[in-house]
């Protein structure tokens, strides 16, 4: 993971961000923090009912 802006993230979250992205440590290591945060928010994206009928809806005439 990026370490510009002096964010060390927990181990705890680590662990949390590999699951959730499919990463292992050696994958965050330099990773983009920004790149990271639009990952997780598409995710998180995903699984959001609203998001889904949105995006899965057929555009209205």
């Amino acid at each position: 993971m990026t370490q510009d802006s002096g964010l060390a993230l927990p181990e705890q979250l680590t662990a949390k961000i590999e699951k959730v992205l499919g990463l292992d440590s050696a994958d965050l290591e330099g990773y983009d923090l920004v790149k990271l945060i639009d990952e997780l928010c598409d995710t998180a994206l995903m699984f959001d009912k609203n998001e889904r009928a949105t995006a899965d809806a057929p555009a209205r005439k």
